[in-house]
């Protein structure tokens, strides 16, 4: 029988396709004009069950936030006197997660201030067990993985420029996961909590087991010891690093994917290093002199970035780096040669050239760069500037 009333019909948090088919199975069960809505973090179920419209929910503004988190933590719609500070960045810790807020402002209700500075600090490395059980779900769930798996199962998301974005309690979710398999075989295969690293750095007790290390640590004081030594085969990523090394670095692995590490206080790398996987690298603010002196065969690296790297003199032989789409050098006042082979860069999008004071060392034919297809950055004028105008008038005048 055709039902004879419209209704709106909402079922939260549908995670598999018997919940869609037990309660909303076909059009032909509602009136015309129902409004049926599913909350759901697996697009593709979604899509596997044929709805009008899929619409991505925004995470809750700080406003929003706060409000939300008060209307749990202190039973009101504003932030009691006094918890105004610590209450912005329990807003700040969880970036707008609706879930994460009520869960975080019931747990603090009626606590003391001295405690919720207390627990807040405890987050960062033990995350809350009710919110890590709802994330840790579509996780769970995965049989395989690949980029577009990860963004319908809502781990991961795309920005407008294109690039990955991981929320910081997804984030402490996989930290968690990585910290109970290291628990479960005796030994971690990531670092990045600053006390563990330093006793691996110091006490020189890396083992094979290690993949990562991410250092993004306050100032220490690290004395490089033989444990980067060639008997393992590390994938760092380096972020953000804020560090006063001593020693010398003789040795980074091969295998690397990211090489992140601002402030890089080396003026070379090691001669042994060729990491033909490599995606991108990041030695901005750094005292890099030379990168590497002979051509290297480099097909995945994407992106260059050396900022301000006022002892760089001179660009690598891009020959054999035939994938790169941006190269910055903005900063790098000492620079005195742009190779030539900048010019063969066919998938190259961004050069960025400002505040570079430096002239080209190139042949008679100069640097020919598709114009059309590079967006070329430069803030000063010079001879680059002046060439890079005359190209673009004789590209004009050819159309």
């Amino acid at each position: 029988m055709m039902p004879s009333k419209r209704i709106l019909l909402v079922l939260d948090d549908v995670d598999h396709r018997d919940q869609l088919e037990a309660l909303a199975g076909s059009p032909k069960l509602f009136y015309p004009v129902s409004l049926i809505i599913f909350t759901s973090k697996d697009k593709q179920l979604l899509r596997s069950h044929r709805v009008d419209e899929i619409y991505n929910m925004e995470f809750l503004n700080d406003d929003e936030s706060l409000e939300l988190f008060a209307s749990y933590a202190f039973k009101e719609n504003h932030t009691a006197s006094g918890f105004e500070e610590v209450a912005k960045k329990v807003v700040k810790y969880v970036k707008g997660h609706p879930l994460a807020l009520k869960v975080l402002g019931r747990f603090l209700y009626e606590k003391p201030l001295c405690e919720w500075v207390s627990e807040l600090d405890s987050l960062k490395l033990h995350p809350n067990d009710e919110i890590q059980r709802v994330l840790r779900r579509s996780y769970d769930d995965l049989n395989y993985t690949n980029i577009r798996v990860l963004v319908d199962k809502s781990l991961i998301s795309i920005s407008s420029d294109s690039s990955l974005q991981m929320h910081d309690l997804i984030q402490a979710m996989t930290k968690a996961i990585i910290r109970e398999e290291s628990t479960m075989h005796g030994k971690p295969s990531r670092l990045w909590i600053s006390f563990e690293i330093y006793d691996v750095f110091c006490g020189n007790e890396v083992t094979e087991a290690v993949e990562v290390v991410d250092l993004m640590l306050k100032v220490v004081d690290v004395m490089l010891k033989k444990s980067c030594r060639e008997d393992y085969r590390w994938d760092f990523e380096l972020k953000d690093i804020n560090m006063k090394l001593s020693g010398s670095l003789d040795f980074l692995s091969n295998e690397l994917r990211l090489l992140d590490w601002k402030g890089f206080p080396f003026r070379l790398l090691p001669s042994s290093f060729y990491p033909k996987n490599i995606v991108a690298i990041d030695l901005s603010y750094s005292n890099i002199k030379h990168l590497w002196t002979t051509p290297k065969c480099l097909l995945r690296l994407k992106v260059m970035k050396l900022r301000h790297c006022r002892m760089l003199t001179s660009t690598p032989n891009f020959t054999e780096i035939t994938n790169m789409e941006k190269l910055i050098l903005e900063g790098c006042v000492n620079l005195t040669k742009l190779h030539p082979s900048v010019g063969t860069l066919k998938r190259l999008v961004v050069l960025d050239l400002r505040n570079c004071f430096f002239f080209f060392s190139t042949p008679s034919t100069g640097i020919q760069i598709n114009l059309l297809q590079v967006r070329i950055v430069y803030g000063f004028e010079t001879e680059l500037s002046v060439m890079v105008v005359e190209i673009i008038q004789r590209k004009e005048d050819r159309k």
